[in-house]
């Protein structure tokens, strides 16, 4: 199964860890279905984190991208 994430998923899933958006993540891993995502939505997310929270939100952003296969 392969399962979209638009850019308000990912700002989502990086702000507290905890959360719908945030446990996407977390069942990835358990039940190994596939991630997908356009390079619009990532750039997307990542210029609303920048503008609107802070470091500890943006490094999480970059971690969960880096954990995910894609």
């Amino acid at each position: 199964m392969r399962i979209f994430l638009d850019a308000n998923v990912l700002y989502a899933a990086s702000c507290p860890k905890t959360g719908a958006s945030f446990a996407i993540f977390e069942l990835k891993n358990r039940f190994q279905f596939e991630l997908i995502t356009s390079q619009l939505a990532l750039i997307e997310a990542e210029r609303n984190l920048t503008e609107k929270e802070g470091s500890e939100e943006i490094n999480n952003f970059y971690l969960l991208i880096k954990k995910s296969k894609w």
